[in-house]
C-alpha cells in the first residue's frame, strides 16, 4: 500500500482513490478548539482526557454498550488500539483470525508480534472453527462494517462468531471505525452485544468524523484490561496528542450545533456509493453492495494489480484486492 501512494505522490495532480479518506473539512471544529486551546494543559498521560472519555461513553452508550468512561483508553488511532492489545496478549507462533479480505495493517500488527494471520470468510462459520488452534489461536479480528467491502454483519452471524470465542476462550477485537457512515437507513449492532466479556472495541474519529490526521482513536474494555493497556500506551509512546483529543472533545460536543453539515458529508457519500455502484455494474463488474464506510470492493475480472498499474498511466490510483489478502487477486 506504501508503495502505491508512492508511485501516486509523483504523479501530478494524481486522483487519490489509495488513500482510505475524503475531501471533506472539519474546519469550523479545528477553529473553534484552537480559541479554547489555549488554557489547556498541553500532556495527558495513561488514559487520555476524562471529559473525552466521558463524552465517548455516552456516546458509545446511546449505541447499546453499557460501559462507564473508566472503561474507555484514549489511542493513537485505531490501529494503535490494535496494535496495544495484541502485542499485550500475543506470544510468537500465536494465531489470529481475520476475514479473507481485510486491512493490510491487521498483517502488519501479526507481523510484529510474531503471530500468523489466517483469513478466512468470516460468514463461513465451519471454517473458523477449522482454523481454530486450542494452543495457539488467541484473537479474533473483526471489522464490521467491512472494510474494503462496506458489508455490514448481520445479527445471526454475529451471533455465532461470538458464540465461537466464547466456546473456545478467544477474544475479539472489533473494528467499528465506519460504524456512523451507514447507508439506505441502516442500524447499527455491535458484536459487543453478543459477547461483552469477549470483545474489545476500537473505533477512532479518523473515518465517522473525518479526523484522519489528527490520530485520535479510542478502545473499550474492562477495566481490569483498561488498567495495565494504559501502562503499556505511556511506555510505548508517551501520551496520545493533546490537541488532537481537544478536537475530539470539541467535535462530541458540537455535533448537534453542526448536524446539517454531517448530513450534507454523508449524502454526498451517499450519493458517490449510488454513482460507483452503476459504473460497476455498467462495465459488468460484480460488487457486494456497499451498506457502509466509503470503500468499493469489486471484482473488475482480471488482475488486480496490472490493473492499478494501467490506471496510474493515466493518473488515477487505486488499491489491488492482493493487499487485502493474498487470495483476492
Amino acid at each position: 500500500m506504501f508503495e502505491i501512494g508512492e508511485k501516486a505522490s509523483k504523479i501530478p495532480d494524481c486522483i487519490r482513490f489509495d488513500s482510505g479518506g475524503t475531501n471533506f473539512h472539519v474546519d469550523f471544529i479545528i477553529s473553534e478548539c484552537i480559541k479554547g486551546f489555549k488554557t489547556k494543559k498541553t500532556l495527558k498521560l495513561e488514559f487520555g482526557l476524562e471529559d473525552l472519555r466521558k463524552e465517548i461513553a455516552k456516546k458509545e452508550r446511546k449505541n447499546g454498550k453499557n460501559i462507564d468512561y473508566k472503561n474507555v483508553l484514549i489511542t493513537n488511532g485505531v490501529m494503535g488500539g490494535m496494535y496495544l492489545v495484541s502485542s499485550s496478549i500475543l506470544n510468537r507462533d500465536d494465531k489470529i483470525i481475520a476475514n479473507k479480505a481485510c486491512f493490510e495493517g491487521y498483517k502488519w500488527i501479526a507481523d510484529c508480534c510474531g503471530a500468523e494471520l489466517k483469513q478466512v470468510d468470516l460468514s463461513d462459520i465451519q471454517k473458523i472453527k477449522s482454523e481454530i488452534n486450542p494452543q495457539k489461536t488467541k484473537l479474533i479480528y473483526f471489522t464490521n462494517p467491512d472494510n474494503p467491502t462496506g458489508k455490514i454483519y448481520k445479527e445471526k452471524e454475529m451471533r455465532e462468531i461470538a458464540d465461537i470465542a466464547k466456546d473456545n476462550n478467544l477474544l475479539i477485537i472489533s473494528d467499528e471505525v465506519f460504524n456512523e457512515i451507514l447507508y439506505d437507513n441502516r442500524k447499527y449492532i455491535s458484536i459487543y452485544k453478543f459477547a461483552p466479556e469477549n470483545t474489545i472495541i476500537v473505533n477512532s474519529f479518523s473515518k465517522n468524523y473525518f479526523m484522519s490526521g489528527l490520530r485520535i482513536g479510542y478502545l473499550i474494555a474492562p477495566q481490569y484490561i483498561i488498567e495495565p493497556l494504559s501502562r503499556h500506551l505511556v511506555a510505548m509512546t508517551g501520551a496520545v496528542n493533546t490537541f488532537g483529543q481537544y478536537c475530539a472533545l470539541c467535535i462530541l460536543r458540537m455535533k448537534n450545533k453542526n448536524l446539517k453539515q454531517y448530513k450534507q458529508y454523508k449524502n454526498e457519500l451517499e450519493k458517490r456509493r449510488n454513482s460507483c455502484a452503476q459504473k460497476c455494474e455498467e462495465m459488468g463488474w460484480e460488487m457486494q453492495k456497499i451498506e457502509a464506510g466509503y470503500s468499493a470492493f469489486p471484482d473488475i475480472k482480471m488482475d488486480g494489480e496490472k490493473f492499478m498499474e494501467k490506471l496510474l498511466e493515466h493518473g488515477v490510483a487505486v488499491i489491488p484486492g492482493k493487499v487485502f489478502g493474498k487470495d483476492n487477486k
